[in-house]
């Protein structure tokens, strides 16, 4: 894709307004000149902006580099502008390991469909009164049939629960097999004065229908991921230690100095 001025400014100009920020501030904490963002909006500036400074606007309307060039937030409406936000941010908390992914293979999921393997996005199938020992994948973005397309992911966001990314096709009469993916999140289990209440599977987003829109986002998301497939990972419990020893050295006993 070729950059984009017009898009870049368009972006940026929608980000500060949905943040109520002040342009003459903005560029003021950046170290631009007042008016320098109102004069690179008018068409005819073909002046292109340095990389170090989409970046460091990119950090304070808080979004990617990527998302700030290549994407369109002008045309969005409210909730796909939020759901557009929402993966952005997934994807940068991606790149910082703040969650933790794994690639479900395919194959998996046909324990699954057999009772082999259990899984919250499965249900039992019925036939009257009768149990079959099938499961099915239960969609709340469809009615139609739905199988696995591809491998799938699931993201660990601690204390905000489990995140699936399913990679999907739902056999509709007019298309036939369409593949697709959905978004859901698993909430954890959370305590009350009066109780535990028992977690909930949250759907967030899909590329169905309306949901077409959000499929660059969610590549992008998937991409990430798959970049960071060969990082070496550390569990939740491995970064506390790690981090407790860290702070407990002092620059002196740190065996690169």
């Amino acid at each position: 894709m070729e950059f984009d001025r017009a898009r870049l400014m368009n972006n940026i100009n929608t980000l500060i307004k949905d943040k109520n920020i002040k342009i003459g501030e903005l560029e003021n904490s950046i170290g631009i000149s007042t008016g320098y963002l109102s004069k690179m909006s008018k068409a005819d500036n073909e002046s292109m902006p340095g990389i170090d400074l989409i970046w460091k606007l990119a950090q304070k309307l808080g979004t990617s580099v990527d998302m700030l060039v290549g994407g369109d937030f002008g045309r969005s409406n409210d909730n796909l502008f939020q759901l557009i936000r929402v993966l952005d941010k997934m994807k940068k908390d991606t790149d910082l390991h703040n969650i933790e992914w794994k690639r479900i293979p395919k194959e998996y999921y046909e324990k699954v469909k057999s009772g082999e393997k259990q899984h919250p996005l499965f249900v039992p199938d019925f036939m009257g009164q009768t149990k079959l020992e099938q499961y099915s994948y239960d969609s709340d973005f469809t009615t139609d049939p739905v199988g696995i397309f591809a491998d799938c992911f699931e993201g660990d966001m601690l204390e905000f629960g489990k995140i699936y990314i399913m990679n999907l096709f739902c056999n509709t009469k007019d298309e036939g097999a369409t593949p697709y993916t959905e978004i859901i999140l698993e909430q954890p289990e959370q305590e009350y004065e009066h109780g535990m209440e028992e977690g909930r599977l949250i759907p967030i987003c899909s590329t169905l229908g309306k949901g077409q829109a959000l499929e660059p986002y969610i590549n992008e998301l998937i991409n990430c991921i798959e970049r960071h497939e060969a990082d070496v990972n550390l569990n939740s419990e491995q970064k506390s230690i790690i981090s407790a020893y860290m702070n407990a050295c002092t620059d002196d006993e740190l065996p690169f100095n």
